[in-house]
């Protein structure tokens, strides 16, 4: 039966990827639902200042194909009218096959930049989520006129933004040269020097 099992699964990556070819990168993507049948997916470049338009792709069977030789990396979003409820994800063009799945928390991964790029977000979002709860007991310490517990927390805000700067700089340094690289330095840790 495991083998069954174990057979059916490589087939469905199989099947979702089946595309091979050295220099493209194929982007596999799903949504929930077929809700979205019809429409299409635009693919928006973030940061190659060499980028000219927009590309897209019609989905079909709640499921969309994409292939490109660009190098760069792009926000893949629906139409402004249709994207309600569904999150855009970013994804770097790189050789190989990156599958991606549009919903209210979008994912993606498959290839070395799109799999840093996952767990950056990942760890982006949890740094966000402690920040909220540690700006709100803050600001509440502030209230209470509780001097000692807005001094600690402040610190500690202070030592967990600056942990997630660096894991970002590490990030960006690990991948230094790739379209990522290019964006995290770029967009998002403000060291456009670096790209040059």
């Amino acid at each position: 039966m495991n083998n069954i099992l174990k057979i059916i699964a490589a087939s469905a990556t199989l099947t979702s990827c089946a595309w091979q070819s050295g220099d493209e990168c194929h982007i596999h993507g799903t949504l929930p639902s077929d809700k979205w049948d019809g429409q299409y997916v635009f693919f928006v470049p973030m940061y190659d200042k060499d980028s000219i338009g927009v590309d897209s792709t019609k989905i079909k069977g709640n499921e969309f194909d994409f292939t490109t030789s660009k190098s760069a990396v792009s926000d893949i979003r629906l139409s402004w009218r249709t994207r309600l409820g569904i999150e855009s994800h970013l994804v770097a063009y790189e050789p190989g096959c990156v599958e991606v799945h549009l919903d209210t928390l979008s994912s993606g991964g498959g290839t070395p930049q799109n799999d840093s790029l996952q767990a950056w977000k990942n760890r982006a979002l949890a740094f966000q989520k402690n920040s909220y709860q540690m700006m709100t007991a803050y600001r509440n310490s502030l209230a209470a006129n509780d001097t000692a517990t807005s001094n600690r927390l402040k610190s500690e805000m202070r030592k967990a933004r600056d942990e997630y700067r660096k894991e970002t700089i590490r990030l960006a340094d690990d991948m230094a040269g790739t379209p990522l690289a290019i964006f995290m330095n770029g967009r998002v840790l403000g060291r456009e020097k670096y790209n040059k």
